[in-house]
């Protein structure tokens, strides 16, 4: 949501999940749970702020630069894998808590969801850092005429992207105690079609964070509920794309009439 609103766009969001999920394991497994769940954050927010770097450095497309970045990643992953199921030797603390269990009581991962959804709400809507974003999102020109460094918002933005796409990745990983050469994939377009469809604009400017999360929660709805009707893998997939282009002209209808008014 945020990359969306200052206007860019994040195809490595899946990759950096599955990536930053695998070293979580790999790591756990040799110098335990902690270290390795801030070593995978880490790398996380370096391949956020390379993305980022390259991005405002160069004026690459950050469709082209992330998509690189994912495809890179995802082969990464799969020398690493060999395709093959990662898993954690044992079960610590902090995977149960990653996971959504905290004093012996299982609560699932909504509770990460919830937590970082009001987190950002504040960020975006209640601090000056959220204004800017909305700024850069909406114009560049007169952001940096208004004295705010564009290019370190949108280098900022590209890296929380990234810690939080990692964070998933981790929580991922504890929940189901391993983690597949698979692990992610796709997961970047189900992203944008939550933000699209919660009313993030792909041009930018405009956007929220409930809006995305109840994106989310849809889709993920839909989704559980195909494969529980026992429909084929690949209507979900169809479904993903036939709510993005839909979201897209709807939104794109109402901000016209916003500004026409």
């Amino acid at each position: 949501a945020l990359v969306l609103i200052i206007g860019e766009i994040d195809l490595s969001v899946g990759s950096v999940a599955g990536f930053s999920g695998l070293l979580f394991v790999i790591w756990s497994n040799h110098i335990g749970s902690v270290p390795a769940f801030i070593a995978a954050i880490a790398v996380s927010c370096l391949i956020g702020l390379f993305n980022g770097l390259i991005i405002t450095r160069t004026e690459v497309p950050s469709l082209i630069q992330t998509l690189g970045m994912t495809l890179f990643l995802r082969g990464f992953i799969y020398v690493i894998t060999g395709g093959f199921v990662t898993s954690f030797d044992k079960v610590t603390p902090l995977l149960e808590l990653l996971s959504g269990k905290i004093f012996g009581v299982f609560y699932t991962s909504i509770i990460w969801f919830v937590l970082i959804a009001i987190l950002f709400t504040v960020v975006l809507d209640l601090t000056v850092y959220g204004n800017r974003i909305f700024a850069v999102g909406g114009n560049r020109q007169v952001a940096r005429a208004l004295g705010i460094s564009v290019d370190r918002i949108r280098l900022t933005v590209f890296v929380l992207c990234a810690a939080l796409a990692g964070f998933a990745g981790c929580v991922m990983a504890a929940r189901f105690r391993t983690v597949a050469a698979t692990t992610g994939a796709q997961m970047e377009l189900e992203a944008i079609a939550s933000a699209v469809m919660g009313g993030c604009l792909l041009t930018g400017g405009y956007g929220s964070i409930p809006g995305p999360c109840i994106g989310a929660l849809l889709i993920s709805s839909v989704g559980s509920g195909l494969v529980l009707a026992g429909a084929p893998a690949y209507w979900y997939q169809a479904f993903i794309g036939i709510v993005l282009v839909l979201a897209s002209i709807v939104n794109l209808n109402v901000v016209r009439r916003v500004v026409a008014r």
